[in-house]
């Protein structure tokens, strides 16, 4: 039974009862309370069952019983599980109703006797007990005894009108509780408000003894955190009564502190402690005052304050990328009185791997030092620093130290034209190009370093546009890289200007063409590697270029050593150029027409060993009717020796396209241009001698001098000699002309000798 309370009662004068009961089960079904009524007849009413919180099996039932007649109920309890498993009470529970209008209940409980109602160390183990109480229909008494051991008892008192009397006999030493109850004739039931205590004691000299600390558990040089201390202490005494502990505090002073008491337990709760060491001394009394204490002082320090200012003081910058075959110094500081240690947490490739490192804590206390061998591997790595007291404090620095391990160099390339563009002796940037690269801790920086001819140092940048007055020859260069961890990487290669250089005959031809303002086309001339002195040596003209510049060019070299390296670089340009290959300014041609721009830049070995050069080109009929003119006008001019001189030009054919292709020999090469021819007038041979003539296609670049007149009884003679050299000129021309200018001879031969106001033209 919950309630009513008593459950067994009498005098009830209210016929309404509400009914409470627990019970046991983890699956309920039903509970009712099965009521007998005074008639003698019994009724079974469902009561309504809930879960009690805090638990998983215990159950309250409740059923309000109303409209109840006079007389004696029973009642018993039950209830089912799920299964169908009825449990109930084991006796009946008795309540009588009856009529009455007597609502109010017994007060004013007294004690009479002893005449102390709360005494201690009474060594009396019998008592007298005698209580008043006020009521106007007194039934019964009763009073219940609460027993050293726990337990408590309920014994019926005496009662003479509002006086209970109960004599208790063989008390056992300790404390014992009494609480006073009386019903009136209704069943209303009245208790006192608060418990009266006496304890019993025997005669005890023995001071208590044998003082150990419970908590906490490590009594001295415990250090805490935290400012609250749950003190526990034990000691050995048959009559215990009090204890105490007496507090030292950091500052000196003593405080006694009252202990909670149970049995021989003592606990006290400390709160607010300041930091710093305390000492503890125990002290209990037993019940006939008697005093013992521990025999030694007991001491914890407090320490609430966590390590504070936790920087890294090396390596530095704090974070940083490095080479991971270098070992790393760190040292760190923080303040902390009392360091325990000091770790080192190192997440390798972003904390996908940890490690811990104890560091080794420096003499003054606030500072640690770490060594971390080489060999990380190349990635991300996380640093991370803890400093733990001995209180079990523990701070972490604010800021993750990540450090990027990198022992690889930048991957670098570098590619640089076999044949950079130039106009006059400039060399330009899209020429050359360069790229650096680096997964692990990127480009710090680049540099492209490069060598001219004399051993000049030229530095640039990737980007950067390089446009300087170069010399001809090879160049070196080499661009490096350098990350963010120290690493170097560089790539190193060469090129020519004015120079190029080019493979065996076999290898072919070596071609580069490049966009540049000014140039329409650029091309490599490869001198085949067996030619022979003397010998004609044709060079080859690529198909992409043939129409655009020249078709074909025939050359004939006074030596051939050193012809390993040998080559011609063929230009076609939009424009005149500001100077020739000796840096001479070169002159404007006056109001002349121009077809086409040629400039030819050979190698020293071909420069100084060239006899002549018979250079075959071509002009189609849209560019004659364009400039209009005629095949017979068509002249090519060189540029020599600060002014322009006309070459020997002869017309050879026309295809099936419209290409007219045209012959000149030239003592050498410079900047050509492609014009119309100068008219020549025949002047008498006292201003100016006949023409002086050579192997055909042979022309001499001296500009018209006045000829010494000779006596006119030898000019007969001068006339043989000169038609014989010419004769003689045309026949090793042919050899040159693969038989093409024995062609354009017969054509020739029918041709009139003479024409009015022109030169001969063979």
């Amino acid at each position: 039974f919950v309630s009513p309370t008593p459950a067994n009662s009498t005098g009830r004068t209210n016929s309404t009862i509400d009914i409470a009961y627990q019970f046991n089960t983890t699956i309920p079904s039903v509970a009712f309370v099965k009521v007998g009524f005074p008639n003698g007849t019994f009724e079974n009413r469902t009561a309504s069952a809930s879960l009690d919180a805090g638990t998983t099996d215990q159950y309250t039932a409740t059923l309000a019983l109303r409209g109840l007649e006079d007389g004696a109920h029973n009642f018993t309890l039950i209830a089912n599980d799920t299964s169908n498993n009825q449990g109930t009470n084991s006796s009946f529970y008795n309540i009588t109703i009856i009529s009455s209008s007597d609502s109010t209940v017994p007060t004013a409980f007294r004690f009479i006797s002893p005449n102390v109602t709360n005494i201690t160390n009474e060594t009396n183990t019998t008592l007298d007990m005698a209580y008043q109480f006020t009521e106007a229909n007194p039934d019964t008494a009763t009073l219940q005894v609460g027993f050293p051991n726990g337990t408590t008892e309920n014994r019926t008192a005496a009662r003479s009108g509002t006086t209970a009397t109960l004599a208790l006999i063989g008390l056992a030493t300790g404390q014992h509780n009494f609480t006073m109850f009386a019903n009136d004739t209704a069943g209303n039931q009245g208790t006192n408000s608060s418990y009266y205590n006496i304890t019993i004691i025997s005669s005890d000299s023995t001071a208590p003894t044998n003082f150990t600390f419970v908590s906490p558990t490590k009594a001295n040089n415990t250090n805490q955190a935290n400012t609250t201390l749950d003190m526990a202490y034990q000691f050995t005494e048959a009559n215990p009564d009090t204890a105490t502990l007496q507090v030292g505090f950091p500052n000196g002073t003593l405080s006694n502190r009252t202990a909670s008491l149970s049995g021989t337990n003592a606990t006290l709760a400390l709160i607010g402690l300041p930091d710093g060491t305390h000492n503890f001394t125990m002290f209990a009394n037993d019940t006939s005052g008697t005093q013992g204490t521990n025999s030694s002082i007991y001491t914890i320090t407090v320490d609430s304050t966590i390590p504070s200012s936790l920087k890294y003081t090396s390596p530095t910058p704090a974070n940083e990328s490095y080479r991971s075959n270098r070992t790393m110094n760190f040292h760190v500081t923080f303040n902390e009185t009392s360091p325990a240690f000091v770790n080192l947490s190192i997440g390798f490739g972003n904390n996908k791997t940890k490690l811990n490192r104890s560091m080794v804590i420096s003499g003054s206390g606030s500072s640690a030092n770490a060594t971390l061998a080489a060999g990380f591997p190349d990635g991300t790595h996380n640093f991370t620093f803890f400093v733990t007291d001995y209180a079990n404090n523990q701070a972490q620095n604010g800021t993750v130290y990540i450090i990027t391990a990198d022992a690889t160099a930048p991957t670098v390339s570098l590619t640089v034209p076999k044949d950079p563009v130039t106009k006059g002796k400039i060399i330009q940037s899209s020429s050359l190009t360069c790229s650096a690269t680096d997964a692990t801790s990127g480009v710090a920086s680049t540099q492209l370093l490069i060598e001219d001819p004399n051993g000049g140092k030229i530095t640039h940048s990737c980007g950067k546009e390089f446009t300087e007055t170069v010399l001809y020859g090879e160049y070196k260069t080499t661009f490096s890289a350098t990350d963010n961890a120290g690493n170097e990487a560089n790539v190193k290669s060469t090129f020519m200007v004015g120079y190029p250089y080019f493979k065996s005959a076999a290898d072919g031809l070596k071609e580069v063409i490049e966009e540049i303002a000014g140039v329409l086309t650029r091309t490599k001339l490869a001198i085949p590697a067996d030619a022979k002195p003397g010998e004609p040596l044709e060079v080859a003209i690529p198909e992409d270029v043939a129409g655009k510049s020249v078709e074909k060019i025939t050359l004939e070299l006074e030596k051939t050593e050193g012809l390993a390296d040998a080559s011609i670089e063929l230009d076609t340009l939009a424009n005149l150029p500001e100077k020739d290959e000796n840096n001479e300014a070169v002159q404007p041609l006056e109001e002349k027409p121009v077809l086409r721009v040629i400039q030819f830049r050979p190698s020293e070995s071909v420069r100084k060993n060239i006899k002549k050069a018979r250079i075959e080109f071509a002009v189609t009929d849209k560019e004659l009717s364009e400039k209009k003119m005629g095949k017979d006008e068509i002249a090519l001019s060189r540029f020599s020796e600060g002014k322009w001189n006309e070459l020997h030009t002869v017309f050879l054919e026309t295809d099936e396209n419209g290409k007219n292709t045209f012959l000149s020999i030239s003592p050498g090469f410079s900047v050509f241009v492609i014009t119309k021819k100068e008219p020549e007038v025949l002047k008498e041979p006292e201003e100016e001698p006949s023409p002086t003539t050579t192997q055909a296609g042979r022309v001499s670049e001296r500009p018209p001098r006045k000829m010494r007149q000779q006596p006119p009884d030898i000019l007969p003679y001068i006339i043989v000699i000169l038609v014989i050299s010419e004769i003689v000129g045309l026949l090793i021309d042919n050899v040159f002309l693969n038989g093409r200018c024995m062609k354009k001879i017969r054509k020739i031969s029918r041709r009139p000798t003479r024409r009015p106001g022109y030169r001969y033209k063979p």
